[in-house]
């Protein structure tokens, strides 16, 4: 089992407009350094993980959150880190962090802090010092968010790849190259022939 890295909370889901605001909160520190894992930056990589983690029934054996994102996209997919740097664009089209909290924590918060933190009940202890942001995602069709609703909360262990090098409006414009963009079929009459020479 995999330690927390972040705590995420679902603020507000907005179909229509292909959109999730989420909280995501730091879980993990390393209080005897003073250091922590900083809040995720704007790439959609970590995003499309979170999102992934509440759609495939992976947060507990009872988790019954299961979603379109969570049946396109294996375990395997998602532990790719190249392929998820490569193409989590095909999915979060935008990632804005709105606000932040408690960053950096305070002398008086460092005391205050402990190294772990776990989600229990939707909550996590200690949360109004935690390191926290909101963000606002926008993704590239509305099945991604089905699986969502405002007050869901997991940990994740998930944590920020490399930025990714294409932009939601670059899209249209790159190659799926899991899909086969030209099929040549070689006509019966030269197969039979070949084969009788």
């Amino acid at each position: 089992m995999s330690t927390d890295m972040y705590g995420v909370r679902v603020l507000n889901v907005d179909p229509d407009r292909l959109c999730v605001r989420i909280q995501v909160l730091v879980v993990y520190y390393d209080t005897g350094s003073r250091t922590y894992i900083p809040l995720p930056g704007e790439e959609p990589g970590v995003f499309l993980h979170f999102l992934w983690e509440s759609a495939a029934g992976y947060l507990s054996n009872d988790d019954e959150r299961k979603g379109p994102l969570g049946r396109v996209l294996s375990t395997d997919d998602i532990l790719n880190y190249e392929w998820v740097d490569t193409n989590a664009r095909r999915f979060i089209s935008e990632v804005r962090r709105t606000a932040t909290l408690n960053d950096p924590p305070t002398e008086e918060q460092w005391e205050e802090l402990h190294d772990f933190y776990y989600e229990r009940g939707g909550t996590w202890q200690d949360e109004g010092l935690l390191i926290q942001g909101e963000y606002e995602i926008r993704v590239t069709d509305r099945k991604w968010l089905e699986h969502l609703s405002k007050g869901q909360a997991w940990g994740s262990a998930a944590f920020p790849l490399n930025g990714d090098s294409w932009t939601a409006e670059d899209a249209p414009h790159i190659l799926d190259l899991a899909q086969p963009a030209l099929s040549l079929r070689t006509p019966n009459a030269m197969t039979s022939g070949a084969a009788s020479r």
